[in-house]
């Protein structure tokens, strides 16, 4: 059974790696909470952006490859000589 995608990449990770990532996670977490509550938000706040960059640029990737696979795909089957036939795939 497939684990759920919060804990999928820690799983596959090494405990003593995954110990290292928990440790810096908390190290920059309690750098954070030091701060003003004010500074604190705009810190918070300016990672969230960050991060949702990021997803935002990688389900435009995850949505481009196939994508450009598909058409590539039906434009050699238009513009190629041959009719599309499977023994030519193989």
């Amino acid at each position: 059974m497939i684990p759920p995608t919060s804990d999928r990449v820690e799983s596959i990770t090494s405990n003593d790696k995954n110990v290292r990532i928990y440790q810096e996670t908390i190290n920059r977490l309690s750098k954070i909470l030091e701060k003003p509550r004010e500074e604190c938000s705009i810190v918070v706040e300016n990672r969230l952006k960050e991060l949702n960059n990021e997803w935002d640029t990688e389900h435009l990737l995850e949505f481009n490859a196939p994508s450009l696979l598909m058409i590539t795909g039906l434009l050699a089957y238009i513009y190629s000589n041959k009719s599309f036939n499977y023994e030519y795939a193989c």
